[in-house]
């Protein structure tokens, strides 16, 4: 009777440590989704605001600065979300010469 305890409790703590195990990696995986989308949505602001600068720049003339930084800050969270060929095209978007 006591090795049959043992064995029901000791199948119980597996299952029950396991279980917990994977509700872990579920929360984690959809927090890093999370901050990933919220890191593109930073980055495409930013594209969109150099986009406008460079649209000023050719109809007016009034060249402003372009801005990198939260790109390069939120790198590593977008990595974490974008296929390897999407973050390719916005890490490799050529530098204007004047840079």
């Amino acid at each position: 009777m006591d090795l049959e305890r043992i064995l029901l409790a000791t199948t119980g703590a597996i299952v029950g440590v396991f279980g917990w195990l994977l509700v872990g990696l579920y929360i984690n995986r959809r927090e890093y989704a999370r901050r990933a989308r919220n890191a593109g949505r930073a980055v495409y602001f930013e594209l969109t605001a150099n986009q406008l600068s460079v649209f000023t720049a050719l109809t007016y003339g009034a060249f402003g600065q372009m801005s990198r930084a939260t790109f390069d800050r939120l790198l590593p969270e977008l990595a974490t979300w974008l296929p390897a060929a999407e973050l390719q095209s916005v890490a490799l978007v050529p530098r204007p010469r004047w840079l």
